[in-house]
């Protein structure tokens, strides 16, 4: 009897791996898998997660698998503000949101970067891009610039075929004088798609709300907190379907308390301040995807050890419930709260994770 297999696409070289799963196998399960094979740390593991291929659905970290989706994207779904922050915390983590981003742009999958209002961008982005694999992957430059079509968007090479070698040959020229390290070429691609797409990696739904007796078909978004705005914490914002330039706060990440779901299928948002705001998704996954954004960022941005949502749990975090183990508290935390609790009598003990980086458990007793 053959094994189970998923396909889950990576962004490096465009690959593919292929994980083995069973019926008890969770979306996180495999997120660790993919993480564990990219040599990507546990902390950093928070901010992916699998989408259905083809789709702009993700699922929930419980999620399990059955035969309708067995092909699945892994992508970074959780963006850092500050992105150099994420360079310090995981490298690789740092390097796949660069390869992520540059394939994005490449096949046109950033909703704000148009041709028509970023043609010269584009380019600059691509040249970008060919200087990096000079330098990345020791290449000359005759043997990239002939190979520009794989750096290039086809838009732009299809109204610009005649006139782009000269630029690129140009400009790659300087920059080669410049004797910049790929990590700083990679940084700057990073800040100039951030001032191109500040809302990169935001995800709209379609929904539909009740204001005031009367139902109206609304878009939802979740943007992500970005360096360059006046708030760093995601938002999240609706807009009538028929009045898409008027969009209207929901509120932050931070003013939410939680969220439940109805028996008739309405999402219920719960403010810290002012009523409740109701939702009506067209289907099942689409409604998960958008609790699972919520609740990814929630427990990033204000509390990692509790789930927004009690019907969408992260299996991992069940698992330290279930052990009563705290998570990488640190020691000062640990005899801090042996001498609260227990007085530091002998006998009495904390278990914890050594630290954010590893998977192990520490017993620490008096």
């Amino acid at each position: 009897m053959s094994e189970s297999v998923l396909t889950v696409n990576i962004v490096l070289d465009k690959k593919s791996l292929e994980v083995p799963y069973t019926s008890i196998t969770t979306a996180e399960d495999v997120c660790i898998y993919v993480c564990r094979n990219l040599n990507i740390g546990p902390l950093a593991r928070h901010l992916f997660a699998l989408r259905i291929t083809g789709k702009t659905i993700f699922l929930t970290p419980s999620a399990s698998f059955g035969p309708k989706y067995l092909v699945f994207d892994f992508r970074i779904r959780f963006k850092v503000s500050k992105l150099h922050n994420l360079r310090k915390l995981d490298l690789k983590a740092y390097d796949y949101y660069f390869h992520q981003t540059r394939l994005d742009v490449l096949y046109n999958e950033i909703p704000d970067i148009v041709y028509e209002k970023c043609k010269k961008e584009l380019v600059g982005l691509g040249i970008t891009d060919m200087y990096r694999v000079m330098l990345e992957k020791d290449l000359p430059k005759e043997s990239v610039e002939n190979d520009y079509k794989k750096y290039i968007r086809k838009e732009v090479l299809k109204r610009h075929a005649f006139f782009i070698k000269k630029p690129i040959r140009e400009t790659l020229g300087k920059l080669q004088k410049t004797k910049h390290d790929v990590w700083f070429v990679k940084e700057e691609y990073l800040n100039q798609l951030n001032m191109l797409a500040p809302d990169y990696l935001s995800e709209t739904y379609k929904a539909a709300t009740d204001q005031d007796g009367s139902i109206f078909n609304i878009f939802v978004k979740v943007s992500p907190g970005n360096s360059s705005s006046e708030t760093s914490i995601p938002e999240i914002k609706y807009c009538l379907e028929n009045k898409m330039e008027n969009w209207h706060l929901i509120g932050t990440i931070e003013d939410m308390a939680f969220v439940s779901i109805r028996i008739d299928g309405t999402v219920e948002i719960s403010r810290r301040n002012g009523i409740p705001f109701y939702l009506k998704f067209n289907s099942l996954p689409i409604m998960w995807s958008f609790i699972s954004h919520l609740d990814g960022y929630y427990r990033l941005a204000c509390k990692w050890t509790f789930n927004i949502c009690k019907d969408a749990t992260t299996p991992s975090l069940q698992k330290l419930y279930m052990m009563k183990c705290h998570g990488p508290v640190g020691g000062e935390f640990s005899y801090a709260k042996l001498e609260e609790k227990r007085s530091n009598r002998p006998g009495c003990f904390i278990i914890r994770k050594v630290n954010p980086n590893t998977t192990n458990i520490l017993l620490m007793f008096v």
